[in-house]
């Protein structure tokens, strides 16, 4: 049986499903803040998909706050590191969301990590492409689709926010869509 914010969080991800971003916030809401880097994070990344950048822009800076304070306390949490790179980014601190996502796969990098050394090495794709760098960033999305892992992949996974900015982005569309031959 699922409670009330479990509904909201199933709710929030048909309306992504759906592309109806503004609907996916107002229900994200309505939930009690369990992790509120996670939350502004993905916050922000749907007013994006809606087309409220000022929103967005906002949005990522509370998330910025929040991720500087968790990556304090906890230095080598991943999760975190790789959710504060893609902050950074979209703030335009390019050459910060760099670093940090280079220490979170430093951390746990693909060949000791198959569940989520792949997972950041996507969001690195992404922040290469956001950086201007996106011969290597659509490089390194393409390198992936041959490297097998134990978690879903990125292209595909609702849980994965940075995913909203991709949907235009014709080189990751040819990659999900009409992926090479493997």
């Amino acid at each position: 049986m699922f409670d009330a914010p479990d509904l909201k969080g199933i709710e929030a991800s048909i309306a992504v499903g759906e592309g109806r971003y503004q609907d996916a916030v107002a229900l994200v809401k309505q939930i009690p803040v369990d992790d509120p880097l996670q939350r502004n994070e993905v916050l922000g990344f749907w007013y994006w998909g809606a087309g409220d950048l000022h929103s967005a822009a906002q949005t990522f800076r509370i998330a910025e706050r929040f991720g500087r304070d968790q990556v304090k306390r906890d230095p080598e949490d991943t999760d975190t590191l790789v959710r504060f790179a893609l902050v950074e980014s979209m703030l335009g601190e390019h050459a910060a969301a760099l670093d940090t996502i280079e220490r979170a796969r430093m951390l746990a990098p693909e060949a000791r990590d198959a569940v989520n050394g792949p997972a950041i090495s996507f969001a690195r794709s992404v922040i290469l492409v956001r950086a201007g760098r996106s011969t290597e960033g659509y490089a390194e999305a393409a390198r992936l689709l041959h490297v097998p892992y134990g978690a879903p992949a990125p292209f595909f996974d609702p849980d994965h926010p940075e995913v909203v900015i991709l949907k235009h982005d014709p080189h990751y569309d040819a990659l999900i869509n009409h992926p090479p031959r493997l």
